[in-house]
């Protein structure tokens, strides 16, 4: 059993080497009863290893709880001692973001501390008031560098001995490690040169970097909050922001006894619309109500979106071809259930709701529309009649709210059957090419996103990884009561799993993300929330990573002198996150387009690059590229950035790339097509199992050793490669912290190291002579090594 364990670590190694795929038996495997008891001890070890985990550090109620009985004194101490002050506008993060993160402004540790009293029994109110500006530099002079990285002693402790149940050697496990360092120095290495191209070309085009001004953190400083707290009327102040021998004399202006108002918070809308042609008119409806909820309150939320088309059903075959010949509305879903306010919708852009489309009558709407709007002759390609009616558009709104109530709208194109070049002409004729099979495959994009308002600390992304990889279990024991299940059996995949799997991805990237900024010797933090959507084609055929929204603060900090932006530093970071955004779509089956590789391609073509500063919109006439592109292109100028793009595609190139950057601030995102921050992955295979979890409301996403397993012809095949995936993250769950402490770096950050891939490089000689597993004799091999 310890030698199957062992090729459980290796088998993401080596499944992607030549001929493992040919691999086909004809009779169960022997073993099943082997696999199952290395399942439960795997999930007992994991158990074990989730025990050592300090959730006073993750939990604001396992804190509370551990702090109830002590003095006032004490819980003060805690929150002064263990929670640093970084500056930013409004309620970010909440009790719990600031908890996890180690880190908040003025607001966000008074929230904390508030209920940490409130919970011991006291009596507790929350202050607000105005700093001089002596003051404010005080708070602003103290932010200081964190997160050198690493796990505690007593966690790397807690896993070696995972590591010993499992039957790990110390020899396997350092050899991972070691190849995984070496792995994640080479994706920062090509990082680094990215960003050393961004500062070259910026410098000879004669942009000036830095010039952000640091009065304006001061003057945000100002703003501030704290807690009174007592018993029969006998009131104390707490200024948690400010070392314990300060002493802060500020008046009280206002008291903020219950909820904290929406002008002080920051909040998150979510919004889906779709377009109709009546005639010459274009129409707009939303199809669910507006989504509104504060950021603080999605510390950690996975958010799902889809819309399910209703020919999905039990009964019709698994192709896209078949799905849309018994489909009449799509259906949006949020959630996993039936979005607020939803509206079904055909192709002709008729809608209602999913209680009528379900109604056999309601087919009376979807004919009557296509018929007196000819709706189908136009979707494959006739001409447009005077009187048309029919569907032109979806597209997905996100908008972040600032405090005091400024907006910022990102909306992401579904599908467009007009075009942008059309509209800003005022046409409204559908393109023919936008065929009836595009739109119905564009609408059934399942859409995943998650917002990091701070970050998520190693331990809570390891809790929530032990958490998923727990919540496979009754999965992985119907799977092995499953080998004597016919072969056209499905995965009993439920609801729970893929909300803990499209989570941790998030987490897992967004951990990956700052594992770039732990080290740098820089503060480094958000001060507002990042956004991050990953979209998957539901037949599994393709997925994109859109990240829509990354700025982050980078300071240098002196002691006792103020902060400056570190313009250079912020390059460095935005460079490696857009090198490893492809995580969560990596396969070994992928095709992968990112920035990094589109402006290799034009480097490898001779095409030149052009520089465009900050708010000259006419300098995009210099560029023979996609309409779309040059209109994302022009926002990024008049919103402040320059940018460096190539002035036209390869020939036959199809995707195009670009950077964008913040001279002021050096924050750097790349960019493609029409403007999401983007890496595209292409597959050839696609998931047989997709449509059950269409029906659940969402698309598989998470392990990609589960989605690797398109290529399993049979139940069994597949069950046994979904079996053989989640036993791979487990193990690797508890491996990560291991070799974290091994090079005194994040945990985490070495385990999402194994999701990104480093190539032929892990194969080391100690995991290549391990056995194969259970499932390897019927399974043709699941492709989860990969190379973003």
């Amino acid at each position: 059993m310890q030698r199957l364990i062992v090729f459980i670590v290796s088998v993401a190694l080596v499944m992607a080497s030549p001929g493992a795929s040919n691999v086909r038996a004809q009779t169960l495997p022997s073993g099943a009863d082997a696999a199952r008891a290395a399942t439960r001890t795997l999930m007992t070890s994991l158990r074990t290893l989730r025990d050592d985990i300090d959730r006073a550090r993750i939990d604001v109620e396992a804190l509370s709880f551990e702090l109830v009985f002590e003095d006032p004194d004490t819980i003060v101490g805690f929150v002064r001692d263990e929670i640093a002050f970084e500056g930013y506008a409004g309620l970010l993060r909440g009790a719990q973001g600031t908890l996890v993160d180690g880190a908040g402004n003025a607001l966000d540790q008074a929230l904390l501390l508030a209920l940490l009293l409130g919970d011991a029994g006291y009596d507790v109110r929350i202050a607000q008031g105005r700093l001089t500006r002596d003051q404010a530099e005080v708070l602003v002079r103290s932010m200081g560098t964190r997160f050198a990285g690493g796990p505690d002693d007593a966690l790397i402790g807690a896993s070696e001995a995972f590591a010993d149940a499992l039957g790990l050697s110390s020899g396997v496990v350092a050899s991972v490690a070691g190849a995984l360092d070496t792995g994640v120095s080479a994706l920062r290495a090509e990082a680094d040169a990215a960003a050393q191209f961004i500062e070259r070309h910026l410098q000879a085009a004669g942009i000036e970097l830095g010039g952000a001004d640091v009065d304006a953190l001061i003057e945000e400083a100002r703003a501030y909050h704290w807690v009174e707290y007592g018993l029969n009327d006998e009131w104390h102040s707490a200024h948690v922001a400010f070392p314990a021998e300060a002493v802060v004399e500020v008046d009280a202006l206002d008291h903020l006894l219950g909820d904290i108002p929406q002008e002080l918070q920051h909040r998150f809308r979510f919004q889906v619309l779709i377009e109709q042609r009546l005639g010459g008119e274009l129409v707009v409806k939303p199809v669910m109500d507006a989504w509104e909820r504060p950021v603080a309150n999605l510390h950690g939320v996975a958010l799902t979106y889809v819309n399910v088309p209703d020919g999905a059903e039990e009964g019709v075959e698994v192709t896209l071809d078949a799905v849309l010949a018994a489909t009449n509305f799509f259906v949006p879903m949020f959630q996993g259930s039936t979005a607020p306010g939803a509206q079904a919708f055909d192709l002709a852009g008729n809608s209602l709701s999913p209680t009528d489309a379900s109604d056999q009558a309601a087919g009376v709407v979807k004919t009557v529309g296509g018929l007196f709007g000819g709706a189908a002759g136009a979707l494959d390609g006739e001409p447009d009649p005077d009187d048309f009616v029919t569907l032109t558009a979806q597209w997905i709104e996100y908008t972040l709210i600032a405090p005091g109530g400024g907006e910022t709208v990102y909306r992401r194109t579904v599908v467009d059957r007009i075009g942008t070049e059309r509209r800003e002409a005022g046409v409204v004729e559908i393109d023919p090419d936008v065929t009836a099979d595009l739109v119905a495959s564009a609408l059934a994009t399942s859409y995943s996103f998650m917002l990091a308002p701070g970050r998520y600390s190693d331990d809570f992304v390891l809790d929530r990884a032990i958490s998923a990889s727990l919540a496979t279990e009754a999965v992985l024991e119907e799977t092995f009561d499953g080998f004597d299940a016919p072969d056209d059996a499905e995965i009993a995949t439920t609801a729970s799993e893929v909300e803990a799997r499209v989570a941790m991805e998030h987490l897992n990237l967004f951990a990956a993300f700052d594992a770039g900024a732990a080290g740098r010797g820089a503060v480094v933090y958000r001060a507002e929330p990042s956004l991050v959507v990953v979209e998957r084609h539901w037949a599994g055929g393709s997925a994109q990573v859109d990240v829509v929204h990354n700025r982050r603060r980078v300071l240098q900090s002196t002691a006792g002198e103020l902060p400056r932006f570190d313009v250079g530093q912020a390059i460095d970071i935005g460079t490696w996150e857009t090198r490893v955004e492809g995580l969560p779509i990596a396969r070994a089956d992928a095709e992968l387009h990112s920035v990094f590789s589109t402006l290799a391609e034009a480097t490898a073509a001779g095409i030149p690059f052009d520089v465009l500063a900050p708010h000259v919109l006419d300098a995009v006439g210099s560029l023979d590229l996609p309409h779309a592109t040059l209109l994302a292109i022009e926002d990024d100028l008049a919103a402040g950035y320059a940018v460096i793009a190539p002035r036209a595609l390869p020939n036959g190139a199809e995707h195009v790339g670009w950077w964008r950057i913040d001279p002021r601030t050096g924050e750097t995102l790349g960019r493609g097509g029409d403007g999401r921050g983007q890496t595209l992955a292409e597959y050839e295979q696609t998931l047989r199992n997709e449509l059950h979890l269409m029906r659940i409301g969402f698309g598989m996403g998470g392990l990609q050793t589960v989605l690797g397993c398109g290529k399993a012809k049979s139940g069994k095949n597949f069950l046994c490669c979904v079996a053989e995936g989640a036993l791979i993250a487990g193990v690797m769950v508890g491996v990560g912290v291991v070799a974290g402490g091994l090079f005194g770096l994040s945990a985490i950050f070495l385990f999402v190291a194994l999701d990104i891939g480093v190539g032929s490089a892990l194969m080391t000689a100690s995991l290549l002579g391990a056995v194969p597993t259970f499932c390897n004799a019927i399974v043709g091999g699941c492709p989860s090594s990969r190379s973003v």
